[in-house]
């Protein structure tokens, strides 16, 4: 199974025009080894991109003809339904107004 990494830069490499390192890191308007970063699979070993970053890659290579659910699916989202693929923490209802009995 491709990591993150290797599936970012294949996102990017379909762009058209296709877009570099340097192009992309513009565009984000960080430094290249910034986003180089994310596409190191030798430093980037986490199971999911920040949801901010790819919200913002989504939207640069959308113009540029990639799916922006496939940009998204790297931050953990389904294409389908929108659903995070990764288990949400639960919050519990707790109320104190069986204390004032």
């Amino acid at each position: 199974m491709d990591g993150i990494p290797a599936k970012l830069k294949e996102l990017r490499n379909a762009a058209v025009p296709k877009l570099t390192v340097r192009a992309m890191a513009e565009a984000l308007g960080v430094e290249s080894s910034s986003y180089a970063y994310y596409e190191d699979a030798k430093k980037f070993k986490k199971p999911i991109l920040p949801f901010d970053l790819a919200k913002k890659i989504s939207v640069i290579l959308g113009e540029r003809g990639v799916d922006p659910s496939k940009v998204m699916q790297l931050a953990g989202l389904s294409s389908s339904a929108n659903q995070t693929k990764l288990p949400l923490p639960c919050l519990l209802y707790t109320s104190d107004a069986a204390d004032d009995t």
